[in-house]
This record gives structure tokens, sequence and C-alpha cells, in this order.
């Protein structure tokens, strides 16, 4: 379903590779890494135009 702002993107971050570690199964140090590398590699493919 296509509707509204087409500048509007959605963007799961969820991977096996994450180990959860952090306090009451929150994310480690190293899943908030493996999270800033996915996301980074995910906005330098947008077309932002800003």
């Amino acid at each position: 379903m296509n509707q509204g702002d087409s500048r509007v993107h959605h963007w799961n971050y969820d991977d096996p590779a994450l180990d959860r570690l952090g306090c009451d199964w929150h994310f480690s140090a190293r899943d908030h890494r493996i999270i800033a590398g996915k996301l980074g590699d995910y906005l330098a493919g947008l077309s932002l135009g800003w």
C-alpha cells in the first residue's frame, strides 16, 4: 500500500547476528556497532536531496 509522503521509509534493524547481551536483553555495545553500520549503509543508499 503506497500512500502519503514517498520520502518516508521503513528500515528494520533486526539481525540474527545481534547478541542482545546488554542489561535485560537490550542491545550490547557490539550490537549498537552492527546496527550503526547497517543504518549508515541504508542511509547512504537513499537519495535524500538535502
